[in-house]
């Protein structure tokens, strides 16, 4: 055990000193779960090819993602000022998992009814139903966000908080992988859609059972306080280093918003890739990118997340010219699914280097605000934005694309000037 290591550990308060080793354990076995349920109800994959089914227009499958992520950043300010008054937060963590696994129930009987009746023709109904089915879940998921990542940062050592977020990717990318074969071997073609109710039931059964695990968790108790009254703009208005990251990350967007386009632009070929190869090509980048990004988050969080933004933006920036002319080989079998793979893979980097970074750069309660209002404030950003490609969406996709990809570049920029959050504490 090196020194920096053992440093991290005494930092820790009892009694996640003595059993940092098992929290560890449990923090990669639930997120695990939580990670391939949400790969299993993807919006940039399962749900973007069901609203496909469901003949919902282009303004739903550019609000997918946007409905999602906003739903679970904006609320995180009022549930941090709740959270400063407890002094046990991970039962907290297992409620959010159980309300996530009800709302993807919820959207398994959306499908089933497509299924057993074909829902096609039904109108804007179903579309609209499937936003609101992923509101409630996106709620449910603001409580986990806040809460896992301070029960991360009080319970872990900080050298290796990067790599339990990559483990975690990683053997959950494993595991879509192997599913994604499996059902890709047992299916007919053509009936991909057939299998989502059941695809969904998986989902809502990983986050039941990732609950108990996140509960078996030795957190150490936080000091109560009246933290968190000053949360919101006031905060991002006073601290320059918390305004400097929600600007990088929000210009970052590309990388979680362009997929859904990818498989809308397969669906539009007509021998195009079927769904799943973008679920195994999903998998394959959490495994990938799992075990590669937590390493580097954990030597240099800020690099780890330029470097993944300049991939993720170049590769939509490619798509967007090849979409834009329309190129014959768009319709190939594998430029989707690889472009799809590239980004995902990037998204990987990007997710894991500013939640590495971000639980990092803060300590105690101040840790619970820099999430807090870092994730309300990229709530806002991506409901602005979702917006904006809701409507554009209807005239190009590329025009979307290319403006994601543009946006991106600068984001790399601005995340590549921040502060290293790896150094030790006395240093920054």
């Amino acid at each position: 055990m090196g020194s920096a290591l053992k440093d991290d550990i005494a930092a820790l308060a009892p009694p996640a000193r003595e059993h940092w080793r098992r929290n560890l354990r449990l923090h990669v076995s639930s997120h695990v779960l939580s990670q391939l349920g949400d790969a299993l109800m993807n919006p940039r994959t399962s749900l973007a090819w069901l609203a496909g089914s469901l003949g919902a227009s282009p303004a739903v499958l550019a609000l997918l993602v946007p409905v999602r992520e906003s739903g679970s950043l904006l609320p995180q300010p009022l549930l941090a000022r709740w959270l400063h008054a407890r002094a046990q937060r991970r039962g907290l963590w297992a409620c959010g998992a159980v309300l996530q696994a009800l709302a993807v129930l919820g959207l398994a009987s959306l499908a089933w009814a497509w299924r057993s009746n074909g829902l096609e023709h039904a109108g804007q109904w179903p579309g609209l139903a499937l936003l609101g089915l992923l509101a409630l879940f996106a709620l449910a998921r603001a409580l986990c966000s806040v809460t896992g990542k301070d029960v991360l940062g009080r319970s872990v050592p900080r050298g290796q908080r990067g790599r339990a977020s990559g483990w975690a990717a990683a053997i959950s990318g494993f595991l879509v992988l192997l599913l994604a074969g499996l059902a890709w071997a047992g299916l007919e073609s053509g009936a991909e859609s057939r299998w989502l109710p059941f695809w969904l039931l998986a989902a809502a059964l990983c986050w039941l059972l990732a609950a108990p695990l996140f509960v078996g968790i030795r957190e150490p108790a936080a000091e109560p306080s009246g933290a968190g009254r000053g949360l919101g703009l006031s905060l991002l208005l006073r601290d320059d280093l918390l305004r400097r990251f929600v600007l990088a990350r929000g210009l970052l967007l590309g990388s979680a918003l362009s997929p859904p386009f990818f498989v809308a632009l397969a669906q539009q070929q007509t021998d195009g890739p079927g769904l799943l190869a973008f679920v195994a090509a999903g998998g394959v980048a959490g495994l990938v990118g799992g075990l590669v990004w937590g390493r580097l988050a954990d030597r240099s969080s800020r690099r780890t997340l330029g470097l993944a933004a300049v991939l993720a933006s170049l590769c939509t920036l490619g798509l967007a010219v090849a979409a834009a002319l329309d190129l014959p080989l768009l319709g190939s079998a594998w430029l989707l699914p690889a472009g799809f793979l590239l980004v995902s893979l990037a998204h990987e980097g990007v997710r894991v280097g500013r939640k590495t970074w971000i639980v990092n750069i803060a300590e105690g309660a101040r840790r619970i605000d820099y999430v807090a209002v870092s994730n309300a404030a990229m709530g806002a950003l991506l409901l602005a934005v979702g917006v904006l490609t809701a409507l554009l969406a209807t005239v190009s996709t590329p025009g979307v694309l290319l403006l994601l990809a543009v946006i991106g570049l600068v984001g790399a920029w601005l995340g590549l000037r921040l502060p290293e959050a790896e150094a030790q504490v006395g240093d920054r």
